[in-house]
């Protein structure tokens, strides 16, 4: 069982439509070996001399987790998390959008505010 709780992350979740998601019996499962055609995933970095458009190929996911105050036997009633952050990007190199960066900011910018000792 992991400590960590999922903040914020992009590349996990694809809709039905997308090419990494294929229908089985009872639902959908995830093909990694698939090119992401949804738009989930981050781009994939081709190299500092390529320039990244909206449409290349997307790939690995990148995602930040919090650790609840609650996972240890700790009384710290002002910090609903505590401070430290797990950042996971399984690939060497991704290029985020700028909404991805957005909604990445947002999720940094809370867990900033919520680990933030209450005085």
């Amino acid at each position: 069982m992991s400590i960590y709780c999922s903040y914020w992350g992009a590349g996990d979740e694809h809709s039905d439509k997308c090419k990494r998601i294929r229908k089985v019996r009872g639902g959908f499962v995830q093909d990694d070996s698939k090119p992401c055609t949804c738009g989930s995933c981050p781009i994939e970095y081709m190299g500092s001399h390529v320039l990244p458009k909206e449409n290349d190929r997307r790939d690995g996911n990148i995602g930040i987790s919090a650790i609840p105050d609650h996972i240890t036997d700790e009384n710290l009633d002002f910090m609903p998390w505590k401070p430290f952050l797990r950042v996971h990007i399984n690939s060497a190199t991704v290029v985020i959008t700028r909404e991805q960066t957005e909604k990445l900011f947002r999720a940094l910018a809370g867990w900033l505010e919520d680990s933030a000792p209450k005085r």
